[in-house]
């Protein structure tokens, strides 16, 4: 899980996905981690849903793990309905 602590601490930096900023924050907060298991924070677009994806299967790829399905959930707030990037 390191690992993909690292990678995605790599794309905070170098602007390829944004992150959630809380107020009062000065960094954004992407992933969370607890032992082992991950939430990602990111914005409200598909554009950054689809560039988390391919950092989970980057991961998963490298690694030779996968995703767990039976306690995996996902949460997408806001985002339009028809697929757009926006």
């Amino acid at each position: 899980m390191e690992g993909l602590g690292r990678i995605f601490q790599k794309n905070d930096e170098s602007g390829d996905i944004y992150g959630l900023c809380l107020y009062g924050a000065y960094f954004p907060i992407s992933h969370q981690k607890f032992v082992d298991n991950v939430i990602l924070f990111g914005l409200p677009t598909w554009i950054e849903v689809k560039r988390m994806g391919r950092i989970l299967h980057f991961f998963m790829q490298a690694s030779v793990t996968v995703v767990n399905t039976n306690k995996s959930k996902e949460k997408y707030l806001q985002l339009p309905a028809n697929g757009s990037s926006g």
